[in-house]
């Protein structure tokens, strides 16, 4: 019930955004950074401190917290992207390709922790990605868009019922 445009401030505090392309300043550490996505979100400071510390922790980066992210390899990148998308506490978490980049074990433990968010913090996760293996592992609902026009929206399981397969022609 909210307009984007209208609302764009509430809007704002009930979505978390990761974005695909790398954003980060590497001159700052991923506890400052994280704080301040906080800050502007809303957030009084020590509530936005205490949040990065729970989300960095959550994402698995507790221990690398205080270093800059300039000296993040892809995968603390991605992680704290997705820290930093959680931080406010959102209703609805939007991630463009949360595995960008990462190589094929990285991928399974996004995955992973996409799926365990939503699960654990009782988030809706909408997931962009080009791999629909992904999308199988972690969504249960579908929605297809090819040159900006809605193909299909649905359970993933009326794709997969009868081949056991997630196949699109276009």
């Amino acid at each position: 019930d909210m307009d984007a445009h209208r609302d764009a401030l509430r809007v704002r505090e009930v979505v978390g955004y990761m974005p695909e392309h790398d954003c980060l300043p590497p001159d700052m550490s991923g506890t400052d950074f994280v704080t301040h996505i906080g800050r502007i979100s809303g957030l009084p400071a020590d509530t936005a401190r205490e949040r990065a510390a729970e989300m960095l922790r959550h994402v698995g980066l507790h221990e690398e917290r205080y270093r800059l992210m300039g000296t993040y390899s892809t995968g603390m990148k991605q992680r704290v992207k997705l820290a930093q998308a959680l931080v406010h506490d959102p209703s609805l978490l939007l991630l463009d390709e949360p595995t960008n980049g990462l190589d094929p074990e990285g991928r399974e433990e996004m995955l992973a922790l996409v799926a365990r968010t939503g699960r654990e913090f009782g988030i809706a996760v909408l997931l962009t990605s080009h791999l629909l293996s992904e999308i199988e592992r972690v969504c249960d609902h579908l929605i297809v868009i090819d040159t900006g026009r809605l193909q299909y929206t649905g359970p993933i399981s009326s794709f997969t019922e009868q081949t056991k397969r997630l196949r699109i022609d276009l």
